[in-house]
């Protein structure tokens, strides 16, 4: 018999808006998968980063693996899960100028991530934003108000934590 184990970290329990990179390793050759994702999108709750990563392998088709857009089982791979926090979950009027932070920021770092991977044989993005919708000049302007200088300093360290484990 053999005993397998895994850890998670006292972070990656907490309710936090954050956002995510999930990185999903073949065991055998092949590419690093990569998929961002966020936490907190929902009206009245906020899971942990752990519960995130929990529902990419569920086999609930809500929640399914191929979120990560395996093709295969997902024991052939390893995975590892990199975040960063942009806020503490709190019951109030607020919740959702937090929901459309993280969802901007998600974005954020997807779209440089795709810019990281673009020419990469080690590694692709499986959730690419395509970016194709009409946005009026309003929404343009009130999600830029999002980025300022910690935000993207947290998004570019993020993004250099993954292309290092890339690399």
């Amino acid at each position: 018999m053999t005993v397998h184990s895994f850890s998670l970290t006292g972070e990656s329990t907490r309710r936090d808006y954050a956002v995510y990179v999930a990185i999903a390793a073949p065991r055998k050759k092949g590419k690093l998968l990569l998929h961002t994702g966020n936490t907190g999108d929902f009206k009245r709750n906020c899971n942990p980063v752990a519960c995130w990563a929990g529902n990419h392998f569920s086999h609930n088709v809500i929640h399914a693996h191929q979120t990560l857009k395996i093709t295969a089982s997902p024991e052939q791979y390893d995975y590892q899960f990199l975040f960063t926090v942009y806020d503490t979950w709190k019951d109030d009027d607020k919740g959702r100028e937090r929901v459309e932070l993280v969802n901007e920021m998600e974005r954020e770092l997807n779209r440089q991530l795709q810019l990281a991977v673009k020419d990469s044989k080690k590694a692709e993005l499986t959730n690419a934003h395509a970016g194709t919708g009409n946005i009026m000049k309003a929404e343009k302007l009130r999600r830029a108000g999002f980025h300022n200088k910690k935000r993207m300093e947290q998004v570019k360290e993020l993004l250099q934590n993954v292309v290092e484990i890339i690399n």
